[in-house]
């Protein structure tokens, strides 16, 4: 029997030597580093990108994506931008060409990559404003903690699903923060240059952060310890930025002094119960400041001084100009400056524990678990509270079929939320939409306008989803009646909220018991056509026609021409108001409408009409009226058709004194 010779201990120490135990590997600061970025990334993308589409568009974001393709592609701007919006034409150009590309999911995913650009550069600035006596594994848990903390809390998490302007804010102000930071030793002039950039971007997204441009110049001046860093950091990053604010303030200066003058007196942002939008509503923000107030004292100075100021600053904006239902975006700055002190508290415990669980000890197994535990429920809380901020806005995708299908043929359509433009867009112009912060009928403003449009069914379709803010409620609260009176409901969704109507045309609705009613069984009874330079004379172009009967009466048939575009009635009398049904056919090709002036001349023969601003549908029986602001004499009344109709038919007129 073979027996394996045993080795001498010389001969084991020759073995030892040759083959060396393996060692266990470890991985070096620089993979750690690039494994915590990759996975800040995917946690972060993950969660922005879940249910991303759920949501239709709202105000703001289909706001800013058609003043993006109103520039691109009629060049022209769209309702004077400028002058009500709170930043420039970048973020619009941006959501433009992102929505002409991939639509509203497009749109909606360049703000989730602001969002990835703001919890990187929030762990990143907390790793290098950390205390030197970190590790640089210690440094590796601050810049996982404040990552984290931008990543899932719920206003950051919430606005990275919207497509606005305030993530490319947010994410161009804190990458040029993180560029900047440490303020010494100097940065290269290329990294101040790029800086610079960097916060005039975030400008001309948002004005508002123009509040943090003062004190970050000043902090980089009054840091600097030598003359020639001070000369460095002035010429590459100071001069640079003002330059660029002072050319863009000449270059655009009346639409900023307007909109100055608009915030004045712009308070649908401010609250009447404020400590719910500050303290109620955001808990986790005060959660968060109690961390910080403990990771202060073991701050390096230049991390209370950012993270100090930095706070003070957005915090008395909030106070001085009040835009408290706003505060829950701009809550991505208070995150960002707390998140790096309170890191400063967490990551050491967390370490701790981490370590205490690789050694096999039972208490940090527990902690470890428990803080897992409780990580996972404050996720969940989060996500439901992100989701919160963005259902509270109507959520019209389960009746966009309805509002396609029903404005299909309209040529002028009313509004309480401004966001409908965005999906009728651009089949139906906006200038054709009326929303509730802007309204021109007949020359009469507001309220007053709106209820002239809805009584002379000026609007082929009404679209009312409970409207955002006062003024878009206001429709919907104050003009419901009259709306009732004169259109009636075609759809109506209990899930979305939407009510779409359309004008009326019963008998009993459309006209009054009083003043003189023309039906055409009689004949034209000296109704003819208008020509432009010349007298009218009897039956020109018109006929009493029974292929287009309006119940059951004969009606007017007027074939216009160019020269002939009018039809009239020349007979004495007072008017206040004129109502007509009629039924106009379209051209081959046609747009689908006609622009019809209601007219009259009065005693002195005098012109009055109303603004031609009224339209009717082709193909259809339409009701048009107009009601003059006082009662006129009149030697004449009439209808004048624009827009290239072939025949139209009028089957009924009621003059009322």
């Amino acid at each position: 029997m073979l027996t394996r010779p045993q080795t001498t201990e010389q001969e084991q120490m020759v073995v030892a030597n040759h083959y060396p135990a393996t060692q266990p590997v470890v991985a070096s600061p620089k993979t750690n580093f690039r494994l915590v970025i990759l996975a800040l990334s995917l946690l972060t993308l993950a969660f922005r990108v879940f249910l991303l589409n759920q949501q239709s568009a709202y105000m703001d974001e289909g706001t800013f994506v058609l003043t993006g393709r109103t520039l691109l592609e009629k060049h022209t701007s769209y309702a004077g931008a400028l002058e009500w919006t709170y930043g420039s034409y970048l973020w619009s150009l941006v959501a433009g060409v992102a929505d002409m590309v991939g639509g509203l999911v497009m749109v909606r995913l360049c703000t989730v990559f602001f969002g990835l650009v703001m919890v990187l550069s929030t762990a990143l600035i907390a790793a290098k404003l950390a205390p030197a006596s970190y590790s640089p594994k210690l440094k590796l848990y601050v810049m996982v903690v404040a990552g984290l903390i931008m990543a899932l809390f719920p206003t950051a998490l919430g606005l990275s699903r919207f497509g606005t302007y305030d993530g490319m804010a947010g994410a161009a102000l804190m990458s040029g923060f993180y560029l900047i930071m440490p303020v010494e030793p100097p940065r290269r002039r290329s990294q101040l240059l790029l800086a610079a950039l960097l916060f005039f971007a975030a400008f001309l997204a948002k004005y508002v952060v123009a509040i943090y441009l003062p004190f970050v110049c000043l902090l980089l001046l009054f840091s600097s310890r030598r003359l020639n860093h001070f000369i460095l950091k002035l010429v590459w990053f100071v001069l640079p930025l003002s330059v660029a604010c002072l050319i863009y303030f000449v270059a655009f200066h009346s639409e900023l002094l307007t909109l100055l003058a608009f915030s004045t007196t712009y308070s649908d942002l401010k609250s009447s119960i404020p400590w719910r939008e500050y303290i109620l509503q955001r808990p986790e923000l005060w959660v968060l400041a109690g961390f910080a107030v403990f990771g202060w004292r073991r701050a390096t100075d230049t991390g209370r001084l950012v993270g100090g100021i930095g706070l003070a600053i957005i915090v008395g904006f909030q106070l001085f100009a009040r835009p408290d239902f706003d505060f829950w975006k701009h809550s991505i700055y208070v995150i960002f400056f707390l998140a790096p002190l309170a890191a400063l508290v967490i990551a050491p415990w967390l370490q701790q524990v981490l370590k205490g669980a690789e050694e096999g000890n039972f208490i940090s197994f527990g902690k470890m678990g428990l803080t897992t535990i409780v990580l996972l429920i404050l996720t969940g809380l989060s996500i439901g509270v992100s989701n919160e901020l963005v259902t509270f806005y109507p959520n019209l995708n389960p009746s966009l079929d309805a509002i396609q299908k029903n404005t299909a043929q309209a040529h002028n359509v009313l509004v309480d939320d401004s966001v409908v433009r965005y999906y009728l867009y651009p089949r139906i112009p906006t200038d054709r939409v009326t929303d509730p912060f802007f309204i021109n009928y007949n020359g009469l403003h507001g309220k007053e306008a709106y209820q002239a449009a809805i009584t002379d069914r000026y609007y082929d379709t009404i679209v009312l989803d409970g409207g955002i803010g006062p003024l878009g409620q206001a429709i919907k609260k104050e003009l419901k009646p009259l709306i009732n009176r004169y259109y009636q409901p075609v759809y109506t969704s209990k899930v979305s909220g939407v009510e779409i109507y359309q004008p009326r045309v019963s008998e009993d609705n459309t006209t009054s018991s009083t003043g003189t009613t023309f039906y055409f069984d009689s004949g034209l009874q000296d109704w003819t056509g208008h020509p432009e330079s010349t007298e009218p004379k009897p039956g020109l172009q018109v006929e009493i026609s029974k292929e287009q009967s309006y119940q059951n009466h004969p009606s007017l048939k007027f074939t216009p021409t160019l020269d002939i575009a009018a039809v009239s009635l020349r007979q004495s009398g007072q008017l206040k108001k004129m109502t007509a049904q009629i039924y106009v056919v379209d051209k081959p090709g046609g747009a689908g409408f006609v622009s019809v002036g209601m007219f009259i001349f009065d005693d002195k023969w005098q012109w009055h009409d109303n603004g031609f601003k009224q339209t009717a549908q082709t193909g259809r029986w339409v009701e048009v009226s107009w009601e003059v602001p006082a009662s006129l004499a009149y030697n004449e009344v009439g209808f004048k058709f624009v827009g290239g109709s072939s025949l139209v038919y009028i089957g009924k007129v009621t003059i009322e004194p």
